[in-house]
């Protein structure tokens, strides 16, 4: 609650792994939630932590709490990038909590527009069927992500 961010739905990942490859794991599963995520972090990675999480999930907001529940309490809100250079500028000391935003739907949506700016529905469904996929599900899978009826992908898939 004291993040400032959405609460009402979450994911908790513990520690976020040491090791590059298992971060790159963890941050493709979790980078596309929507949920806000939440990880612990040592005072002695924390830098090096923002800087990886800049680079994976962008300028979204984070709360990075320390001290929870004690007497040196502190909270810093702000962007990811903002947040690695307060902390270059501040040695980060105690443990950590971060909280980082979900995905929005606005992130969503542009992300899904840029994937088909190139490719138009005819060409989608024609990958979907040389891939292995029936016609009957590759038109159910392009009307979904890309969100049309499906009798207007129907119509295009009869064409072909």
């Amino acid at each position: 609650v004291y993040s400032g961010l959405d609460t009402t739905k979450f994911v908790f990942r513990g520690f976020i792994p040491r090791e590059t490859k298992e971060r790159k794991i963890l941050m493709d599963e979790v980078k596309d939630k929507k949920e806000t995520l939440i990880f612990y972090e040592s005072p002695h990675r924390l830098i090096d932590t923002l800087d990886f999480l800049n680079s994976v999930l962008g300028g979204r907001k984070i709360a990075v709490c320390r001290e929870l529940t004690k007497l040196h309490e502190d909270i810093y809100r702000g962007t990811i990038e903002e947040a690695y250079n307060w902390f270059l500028n501040n040695k980060p000391r105690g443990e950590f909590v971060l909280v980082i935003e979900g995905k929005s739907e606005d992130e969503i949506k542009a992300e899904k527009e840029e994937a088909f700016a190139n490719i138009t529905v005819e060409e989608h469904l024609i990958n979907l069927i040389n891939s292995g996929i029936s016609k009957k599900e590759a038109i159910k899978i392009v009307s979904k992500e890309r969100e049309m009826p499906k009798k207007d992908v129907y119509k295009i898939a009869i064409e072909l």
